[in-house]
């Protein structure tokens, strides 16, 4: 099992299986646990995007987007043809 370069842990694989983790970039190079993707990347990529947002408020974002995505990470996987009163992610 791969570890998260940032806290050390073991990366563990998400809902579909993948078990290789995040980019960790900006924080660290090579790949992170989801964790310390959505506690310590994203924010500092949206900090780097946006330099007067404060940590604070990136983190929160940044935990709001991981509440509100598909954890699957894809639409229809099955094959099914999708409700059409179902959100649809736009890639």
């Amino acid at each position: 099992m791969k570890k998260c370069v940032i806290c050390k842990q073991d990366i563990k694989p998400n809902a579909i299986g993948w078990e290789h983790g995040n980019n960790a970039q900006p924080v660290a190079e090579g790949q992170c646990c989801d964790e310390c993707n959505t506690n310590k990347v994203i924010p500092a990529r949206l900090q780097g995007h946006y330099p007067s947002m404060s940590m604070s408020e990136a983190l929160e974002l940044s935990t709001q987007l991981e509440d509100e995505r598909d954890m699957t990470g894809q639409d229809d996987c099955d094959g099914s043809t999708p409700s059409p009163d179902m959100p649809r992610h736009e890639y």
